[in-house]
């Protein structure tokens, strides 16, 4: 079977059939994704591993914001939804969303990560000494999907307190926005970065300071052939830490000394005299 999708021709994967005498029941189903890390309209596969190899118990699949395409079979193809929220964690590249497989009255889920980006927390003082960047995980897929003949377009913007977005200015950022075609590029020569002097640092800071959401976002847009793709990135946040074990004086207030006598401040010994 062939299908057009975004301008190419693809065509299904060869299936065997194989004729049994009866059938074996699935005793137990382990679903594993191709990647752990996916982004919104982009495709991906998924396949169901089943305990005896040789069941006959036929695997559906139905989640949330996903899309499987066939909905029956060991191994489909599926595409998510972009996901609404902003990811906090330092460790995990994105917003959570559960894949569910099932056959013979069992089922299985697995996790995967919608979006690419990991939160960031770094210190006031980091920044201010080289800047820092942002590293975008899970384009190993994209690139392989897509090649390198696409003309992508690719643009980071900032969200505040009021979740507006905006756009990054010159002095804030380089490499906000431009063309490449290459989506590796965006962790190398175009990454996102923030020169250590940077007014987006301050902005960063007092949101941290007054505990109010402030998060990063990349959008990428692919055409070719006159039809275009959209594959957003999730929100990740960023706080912009003081530094920890320095005090700053911020006011002195009005104390009424008295006349204190020598001998209460330091009493001395018969070694050491007051």
């Amino acid at each position: 079977m062939a299908v057009t999708y975004f301008g190419s021709t693809y065509y299904s994967e060869l299936a065997m059939i194989t004729v049994v005498e009866k059938e074996t029941p699935a005793t137990a189903i382990d679903i594993q994704p191709n990647t752990l890390v996916v982004f919104a309209n982009a495709d991906y596969r998924v396949q169901a591993n089943l305990t005896p190899v040789n069941s006959t118990s036929p695997v559906s699949w139905a989640s949330p914001n996903v899309t499987y395409l066939p909905t029956t079979g060991r191994v489909v193809r599926f595409k998510t939804n972009e996901i609404a929220g902003i990811n906090e964690s330092t460790e995990q590249a994105g917003l959570p969303l559960t894949l569910t497989g099932q056959t013979n009255g069992l089922q299985d889920n697995a996790t995967v990560y919608v979006g690419g980006l990991k939160a960031l927390t770094i210190s006031e003082e980091a920044t201010r000494q080289s800047g820092f960047t942002w590293s975008v995980a899970g384009l190993t897929p994209l690139v392989e999907q897509y090649q390198t003949d696409y003309e992508w377009r690719y643009k980071w913007v900032y969200y505040d307190a009021q979740n507006i977005a905006h756009d990054f200015t010159a002095d804030q950022a380089l490499n906000a926005s431009g063309q490449i075609t290459n989506l590796a590029e965006l962790n190398t020569t175009k990454q996102l970065l923030i020169p250590k002097n940077s007014s987006f640092i301050e902005l960063a800071k007092k949101a941290t300071e007054n505990k109010q959401p402030f998060s990063v976002k990349l959008t990428l847009t692919a055409n070719k052939d006159g039809n275009e793709l959209t594959i957003p990135t999730n929100q990740a946040q960023l706080q912009v830490t003081t530094p920890i074990g320095k005090l700053a004086l911020k006011q002195v207030p009005t104390f009424a000394f008295t006349d204190v006598p020598i001998e209460q401040i330091y009493t001395g010994n018969a070694a050491t005299p007051p």
